[in-house]
């Protein structure tokens, strides 16, 4: 681990941080048709700010801190085995939705 991602994941905190990113993603998707139809720049901020505030209420339901995400999606960028741990854990969740 670089010194910016503090200690490696475990793989409890790894499924946690999928189960997050899913949480985020959907926010996402979520948010982005009614930031389109936003009339103004301060409706526009105003939908970003609350969208960033229930992004980070569900990493923390998901038991992370935001820091802590960040920090594992940090090192999800730069380390590869933990990009493939990621990977996998997020092919088995793909996988369990489809059944």
């Amino acid at each position: 681990m670089t010194p910016n991602t503090g200690l490696p994941p475990t793989p409890t905190e790894l499924r946690y941080f999928v189960d997050a990113a899913f949480a985020v993603q959907k926010i996402g998707r979520q948010v982005r048709p009614e930031l389109k139809q936003a009339n103004s720049d301060q409706e526009r901020i105003k939908l970003q700010r609350q969208a960033e505030s229930r992004m980070k209420a569900a990493v923390r339901a998901h038991h992370l801190s935001v820091a802590r995400y960040q920090q594992i999606y940090e090192a999800m960028q730069t380390e590869p085995s933990v990009k493939k741990q990621v990977e996998e854990l997020v092919q088995v969740r793909r996988q369990a939705k489809k059944n």
